[in-house]
């Protein structure tokens, strides 16, 4: 079984992955190019939504929580504290690995 900080660690590991395969990874350069050249309002949203880690890495953040408090079994009214401590983690931790 694991532990309660064994979730929280992997859910940030996961955070940090998904974090990087669409913000920098080679496999999503397309995705982010095609956003680039695109105009009007959404696209440049889409874009600078996609190219922001900070942005990219709440996103992810509440991913994960949410999968790791369904798989756990913790209390949904944690939710917002552990996605928002994930979301500060696992960009550090992108950005420490990138480093």
């Amino acid at each position: 079984m694991i532990s309660h900080f064994g979730f929280y660690l992997l859910a940030v590991l996961s955070s940090c992955r998904l974090n990087r395969l669409v913000v920098t990874d080679v496999i999503t350069h397309p995705l982010r190019t095609w956003l680039a050249k695109r105009s009007g309002l959404l696209g440049r949203f889409l874009s600078m939504l996609v190219s922001c880690t900070w942005c990219v890495g709440m996103y992810t953040a509440l991913a994960c929580a949410s999968y790791v408090h369904w798989a756990a079994g913790w209390d949904w009214w944690l939710l917002p504290l552990t996605s928002l401590s994930i979301g500060w983690a696992a960009p550090v931790l992108a950005g420490w690995i990138e480093d």
